[in-house]
């Protein structure tokens, strides 16, 4: 299986301060017993504010920096409090992860 790179852009719903203020962790990928892709990870809330209507834009590169896939995908929480972290999950079917 070629290895997947992603770049991660995260908008909220809150001032554009935010766009600075919000990490990706612990990203990591598996793929599940039907086939599919899934990219993981937990987003960091380091504002003084709670976030919500999160949306993580993703774009996909292959090892040679060709773009493989764009993406949007949220956060399964609503609304991630000041310090804490909530979770996503953007899944990739076969054909999707394998664009050229």
């Amino acid at each position: 299986m070629e290895k997947i790179f992603m770049i991660v852009i995260i908008f909220a719903g809150i001032t554009p301060l935010a766009f600075g203020e919000a990490f990706i962790q612990n990203d990591q990928q598996y793929t599940g017993d039907d086939g599919v892709l899934h990219i993981v990870g937990e987003i960091k809330n380091n504002l003084e504010a709670p976030l919500n209507q999160i949306n993580i834009h993703v774009t996909l590169l292959d090892e040679n920096n060709h773009i493989i896939e764009t993406k949007d995908t949220s956060s399964l929480v609503n609304v991630i409090m000041p310090g804490m972290k909530g979770p996503f999950d953007l899944v990739l079917t076969n054909d999707e992860a394998k664009k050229n």
